[in-house]
């Protein structure tokens, strides 16, 4: 499987526009995205797989596995709200939330035996990565 981090490292260090991960990666990112979504659901947890530019429309509110070609490369894990984000005071605590239902998500991947990483992006946000699949046969 091709090393997510070392595909960063090297657009971070390069400075020049993205490169594209090969087919190849693509495919097994997306296999390994499959596997942590079985996972969740396993767990009671709605997810959905969604590769780079595919629609968020399509994923139901719940866990997104995203793969991405591009940076920030690799299988993501990020959070679809039901309600959708909105400039109201009242409806601040959104992002905190939608926050902490990816770090949860990330962490029952994680107690499942994925290999798991927390990067941060540029704006020092948290990037939950699925690195691995289980090292156990979970059944």
């Amino acid at each position: 499987m091709t090393e997510p981090l070392q595909l960063m490292e090297n657009f971070l260090a390069g400075g020049e526009a993205s490169v594209k991960a090969s087919a190849e990666a693509v495919r097994s990112w997306i296999e390994l995205a499959e596997l942590a979504r079985a996972e969740l659901a396993r767990m009671g947890i709605p997810a959905a797989v969604r590769t780079e530019g595919g629609p968020w429309a399509a994923a139901e509110a719940g866990a997104v596995i995203e793969v991405n070609a591009g940076p920030p490369y690799g299988v993501i894990v990020k959070w679809k709200p039901a309600v959708v984000e909105s400039d109201d005071s009242k409806d601040g605590h959104l992002l905190s939330a939608k926050e902490f239902l990816e770090e949860t998500t990330y962490a029952v991947l994680s107690a499942a035996y994925f290999r798991t990483l927390i990067d941060r992006d540029a704006r020092g946000g948290c990037i939950f990565r699925v690195l691995q699949a289980p090292y156990v046969i979970l059944e």
